[in-house]
């Protein structure tokens, strides 16, 4: 949560966290650490503004990390490729109605029209995204 909150104090806050999190995920072999940047990578989509949203769904980011992540040619393990899937899939769905963030959209629907399958999701046992206001 104190990355978050550092995130969203300053105006470079989203661009550096991305920057950061996505040197963690490209090209790194020990999969664990890839996971551990996955994680904070989802933890600030829920909990980061609008400003961190619009760069994590843009499709740049999700094909050139996420995406590429998962590629055959880096024979991810399979948690790491269902996180990346299920992260993708969450997004799509949580941003299909804001216009500045259908990047992710794009993607998804890209993927599933290639056969790609995405894992099937428990929608009760996931937390929101978008937190409604008080």
């Amino acid at each position: 949560m104190e990355i978050c909150d550092i995130i969203n104090e300053t105006e470079e806050g989203p661009k550096d966290a991305l920057r950061a999190v996505k040197k963690r995920i490209v090209g790194n072999k020990n999969f664990h650490e890839v996971m551990l940047a996955l994680t904070v990578l989802e933890t600030c989509v829920k909990n980061c503004g609008h400003r961190f949203h619009v760069l994590v769904a843009s499709q740049d980011f999700v094909e050139s990390v996420l995406v590429r992540t998962i590629l055959p040619k880096n024979n991810p393990p399979t948690i790491v490729h269902d996180k990346v899937l299920n992260l993708i899939q969450s997004w799509a769905d949580a941003f299909r109605s804001s216009p500045d963030l259908t990047g992710v959209v794009t993607i998804y629907e890209d993927l599933r029209r290639k056969g790609l399958e995405f894992p099937m999701t428990d929608l009760d046992m996931l937390s929101p995204i978008h937190t409604p206001q008080r």
